[in-house]
């Protein structure tokens, strides 16, 4: 679920300063200030297919492999995640909150929460301008879940200037919410079970 789910924070949105512009040049709705999702379990991506799944269609699939493979949820596992957009102006800030529960392996450890964004806006040379995805890819926020004790934690904090600056019709692609384990390793990442 790693791409497809979350973003926010972006560090090179400070970078280029995208400040605010009196008319918009690309379209964004009038409202996006909430977002909630659970946590699934992280899995390496799948690069040489060696099966393929049931259903129609079926598709070239791999054996799944996870990313984390000492830290995970129990039986009774469970996360959840909510983000909104609080204050007005300059003075805007994202914040996140959530927490994990029934989690294995995973006592002692602090687990860093990191996003992946696709910032696009009218603040730049030429507008709209999207910013480079290596820049926004687990973008550290700074937020942790820890240290998990008695297979829990729980997080929450907020991102905004001068890391994220609001303003010149600033839209955020959320691509993905993870937490990882201090090794890089997403041992969770923001997504829906589909059972």
């Amino acid at each position: 679920m790693r791409g497809r789910m979350f973003t926010f924070l972006v560090a090179a949105v400070g970078v280029i300063g995208m400040a605010g512009v009196a008319l918009a040049t690309h379209d964004e709705p009038s409202q996006a200030k909430k977002f909630q999702t659970g946590f699934i379990t992280g899995y390496k991506a799948c690069t040489a297919p060696n099966q393929m799944t049931t259903g129609t269609p079926a598709l070239p699939a791999c054996s799944a492999v996870r990313e984390d493979a000492a830290c995970g949820f129990g039986g009774v596992g469970k996360g959840k995640l909510k983000g909104k957009i609080s204050g007005s102006g300059a003075s805007q800030v994202i914040s996140l909150s959530g927490q994990m529960s029934g989690l294995t392996g995973c006592d002692g450890l602090t687990l860093a929460f990191v996003a992946t964004v696709r910032a696009t806006s009218d603040g730049c040379d030429t507008p709209p301008c999207t910013v480079l995805d290596a820049l926004t890819t687990d973008f550290a926020t700074g937020i942790s879940c820890g240290p998990v004790a008695a297979g829990a934690c729980k997080f929450s904090g907020t991102v905004g200037p001068p890391l994220l600056t609001p303003g010149a019709n600033l839209g955020l692609s959320l691509e993905g919410f993870s937490l990882t384990n201090g090794a890089g390793v997403h041992s969770f990442v923001a997504g829906q079970l589909y059972p």
